[in-house]
């Protein structure tokens, strides 16, 4: 992920299973903790609020898409809702 301008760190909870902590190095404000569970019988990778990214055995597409969602809209159209769509 540093490649592609996020900081990343695990964080080990005492009473909760470990996470991965993304941060956008250019606007700390974005950030993600991005964990693993069982979907469809499989390891993925998941947002903080529990949506599946992908297999974790994907981890390119798992890069491309938290990128895609830590990553400020750079065109300077905002959406309807003034938030770009995840």
């Amino acid at each position: 992920m540093a490649a592609h301008g996020f900081r990343t760190r695990v964080v080990q909870p005492l009473d909760k299973p470990p996470y991965v902590r993304v941060v956008n190095m250019e606007c700390g404000e974005l950030a993600e903790d991005i964990s693993v569970g069982q979907h469809n019988g499989e390891a993925f990778y998941r947002y903080s609020w529990g949506q599946p990214i992908c297999p974790v055995r994907h981890m390119s597409s798992a890069v491309e898409r938290v990128s895609h969602v830590l990553t400020p809209e750079r065109s300077g159209k905002a959406s309807r809702t003034g938030s770009r769509p995840a």
